[in-house]
């Protein structure tokens, strides 16, 4: 009997549900959709991130970090991530958990569900299904199912009332526009032309005139992949006057490139930059820019302290910091240590825009 309780304790205590903490990360996995309707596909996964980016606890792995580890596993970078492959992604990575969505329809209504599974033990950390009524009401549904979710994986009560906009007014509440502006991200993180992504970016806003994320990722491609500052300025313009439309964190972003690349108020941009890594300690994002920053106003050694920061938050996905890094020590006189750096990525952002997230 003392063998079996013992037994059964060590199972328990391995297979019970735990919750995440603030170090962990979440891998997302690519919807089931058994809907028959396209218009699901992509869309559900990219609004899936932006509403849990919108946490300040939470931290999910970036698609860059998902392409490269497909690759190493001898797959296609832009492979489907199912549930099974999400797993196996998610123990590579060390990540904690992924989350995986479904779509089904029953009559004329929509089913959303979604779980977070233990990568160790592949049991439920969380569970949540919510209705629409129609499809213009999917995405409502999706935020408040991500809203329920949170507390449950964790997070503070507080941290999720001060940073929780309502997906579809984060987004949008066009499934079509969301959809494209999807596959705008996708042609983004799979390197191809700038013409692919910026055509689906621009069918997003033509659907939604109001999609405040892409007019900002418009304008961070012609900042920084195109080259044109004329068209980078018009639509993070527009990003800026509908900055009330989108999340805490992208918010942000669009501040930084308004004032670095629109006005050219740079001690405003430091600031949004220093709130922005105070409201979200888990991004490297507001470290490598303020670095960046630093190093352009010559204050090489706030730079280098930035872009360790930036560096240690995300070894992995910080190929600009590790080159403002190195320019920071050179630029010191510290020729050794800049040797010591390691990788090596291109200036960060090269124009001075913030990546479109």
């Amino acid at each position: 009997m003392v063998v079996a309780l013992i037994a059964g304790g060590v199972y328990w205590n391995y297979h019970k549900a735990v919750k995440l903490t603030d170090k962990d990360t979440i891998v997302v996995t690519d919807f089931t959709n058994t809907t028959g309707d396209p218009v699901f596909d992509d869309t559900l996964k990219q609004a899936l991130s932006i509403g849990l980016r919108q946490s300040p606890f939470l931290s999910i792995l970036s698609e860059q970090k998902v392409n490269s580890t497909l690759s190493l596993m001898g797959r296609p970078s832009n492979e489907r991530l199912t549930s099974q492959l999400a797993h196996e992604v998610c123990q590579r990575t060390g990540s904690a958990a992924f989350m995986k969505g479904s779509i089904s329809s029953l009559g004329s209504e929509y089913i959303v569900g979604l779980e977070a599974v233990n990568c160790r033990t592949g049991d439920a950390l969380a569970q949540e299904q919510v209705q629409a009524s129609r499809k213009e009401d999917v995405l409502k549904a999706l935020g408040d199912a991500i809203a329920k979710l949170r507390p449950k994986l964790g997070e503070s009560l507080s941290t999720i009332q001060k940073y929780d906009v309502p997906l579809a007014d984060a987004t949008t509440s066009s499934v079509e526009a969301l959809k494209a502006y999807s596959l705008g991200r996708s042609a983004l993180e799979q390197g191809q032309e700038a013409s692919v992504f910026v055509r689906h970016f621009k069918r997003a806003v033509e659907l939604d005139p109001n999609f405040a994320l892409a007019y900002a990722s418009l304008g961070g491609v012609y900042a920084s992949n195109l080259q044109e500052p004329g068209l980078a300025a018009e639509n993070l313009q527009k990003a800026y006057e509908l900055r009330d439309r989108v999340s805490e964190a992208e918010r942000f972003a669009i501040l930084v490139n308004y004032y670095g690349l629109v006005t050219g108020e740079l001690e405003k941009a430091e600031q949004t930059l220093k709130d922005w890594a105070q409201a979200y300690p888990r991004d490297s994002f507001p470290h490598i820019n303020v670095g960046y920053l630093y190093g352009y106003e010559g204050r090489y050694q706030e730079e280098v302290s930035q872009e360790q920061e930036g560096i240690r938050l995300s070894p992995d996905e910080s190929g600009p910091g590790y080159a403002n890094l190195m320019e920071g020590y050179t630029a010191l006189g510290h020729l050794e240590q800049a040797k010591e750096v390691g990788p090596g990525g291109a200036r960060a952002q090269d124009g001075g825009a913030i990546p479109p997230r």
